[in-house]
C-alpha cells in the first residue's frame, strides 16, 4: 500500500483516527490473528463468528438500526460517534502503521570492529539510529538496525566491504513505529 502513496509534506490538519467503536452498553471481545482484528458481540457462545460487512455513508447509524454490534470508522472529533451512542474501544492506525513498517523493513544485526563502526552505521542508520552494544572483546561492537527490505542485499554487501561480520537479517512480524 505504501508504494502507491508518497507523503511530501505533513499539513497538520485532517487528524482522523481509525477506531473500532461499540455501542456504549456492549462489552468487547477480540480475537487477533495475523494482524487482523475481529470484533464480536459479547455473548456466551464462543463459537460465534465475526461477520464483517462493508457500509457506506453514516456508518454510526448501523448500530442504532441493529445492523451491527460495532463499527470501524474514521473519527476526527468523536462528536458524531458519541451522538450515536458509540464509544471507542481501540485505535487501529498505529497498529496499521506498524504492520506497514514491518512489511517494509527487516532487522539487520552484525558485529564490526570499533575502527569501522562509523562506516558501518553510515550504511545502516536505521529509522532513527542504530542500536550499538559492546561485545566481550573491547575492539568489537554489535549493531542492530532497521533496514529497508528492498535494499537488504546491497546493504549486506556494503557491510562486508567495510569489515562487518556475522551479518544476520530478521523479518518483522509487527512493530510500533
Amino acid at each position: 500500500m505504501d508504494s502507491f502513496v508518497t507523503e511530501i509534506l505533513q499539513l497538520g490538519f485532517g487528524k482522523c483516527a481509525l477506531q473500532v467503536q461499540l455501542r456504549s452498553s456492549r462489552r468487547p471481545v477480540f480475537c487477533h490473528v495475523d494482524a487482523r482484528v475481529g470484533l464480536a458481540s459479547s455473548t456466551e457462545d464462543d463459537n460465534k463468528r465475526t461477520s464483517i460487512e462493508y457500509l457506506g455513508g453514516s456508518v454510526e447509524a448501523a448500530c442504532a438500526l441493529g445492523l451491527a454490534d460495532g463499527i470501524v470508522d474514521l473519527v476526527e472529533s468523536g462528536e458524531t460517534m458519541r451522538a450515536a451512542g458509540l464509544r471507542p474501544i481501540a485505535t487501529l492506525l498505529p497498529r496499521i502503521a506498524g504492520v506497514i513498517a514491518a512489511r517494509q523493513y527487516v532487522v539487520c544485526q552484525y558485529n564490526v570492529r570499533r575502527q569501522s563502526l562509523s562506516a558501518a552505521t553510515a550504511i545502516t542508520p536505521g529509522r532513527r539510529a542504530p542500536t550499538i552494544a559492546p561485545l566481550e572483546d573491547p575492539e568489537w561492537r554489535a549493531v542492530s538496525s532497521m533496514v529497508e527490505r528492498s535494499k537488504v542485499a546491497d546493504v549486506m554487501d556494503q557491510l562486508v566491504s567495510v569489515g562487518a561480520e556475522d551479518i544476520m537479517i530478521f523479518n518483522l512480524d509487527n512493530s510500533r513505529v
